[in-house]
C-alpha cells in the first residue's frame, strides 16, 4: 500500500467481494493482498444485517496491478483459499467517477465498450 506520507493516486479499479468466512481468515489473506504493488487500500466490513457476511474491498491503481497481484506466488499460497470463497458475482469495477477531499476525478473508461444495439 501507499505510505501514509504520500498522496495516493486515484484508484483505477475497485474490487468488491462478499464472503462467509471468519474475520481472522479474511484479515490474514488481506494482509498479503495489501502488500502487493499497486494496492492503494484494503478494507474488510461486516454486514449490519447478517453477522456472518463480510465484504472485502480493495482499490488498485490499475487493472494490470490487480491481475499481476493475483498471479503472484505469495497471493496464490496465502490468499487464494479466501478468494475461492467469494460469492459468484462480478467483483472488479473500473472507476469512472470519484469525489473525495481532493476533488472530483472522472475517467471515460477503457475496459468495457458499451454494447451496440443490433437493429430489429
Amino acid at each position: 500500500m501507499v505510505p501514509s506520507d504520500v498522496t495516493p493516486p486515484a484508484p483505477g479499479l475497485v474490487v468488491v467481494s462478499r464472503h462467509r468466512v471468519g474475520l481472522d481468515e479474511a484479515k490474514a489473506a488481506l494482509v498479503v493482498l495489501a502488500r502487493q504493488h499497486g494496492c492503494l487500500s484494503a478494507t474488510i466490513a461486516r454486514s449490519t444485517d447478517d453477522y456472518d457476511l463480510l465484504v472485502i474491498v480493495t482499490e488498485w491503481d490499475t487493472v494490470r496491478s490487480y491481475r499481476k497481484a493475483l498471479s503472484s506466488y505469495e497471493v496464490k499460497v496465502e490468499s487464494v483459499q479466501l478468494l475461492a470463497t467469494a460469492f459468484d458475482e462480478t467483483t472488479a469495477f473500473e472507476v469512472l467517477y470519484r469525489q473525495d477531499a481532493a476533488g472530483v476525478t472522472e475517467h471515460e473508461g477503457a475496459l468495457v465498450e458499451k454494447p451496440q444495439r443490433i437493429p430489429d
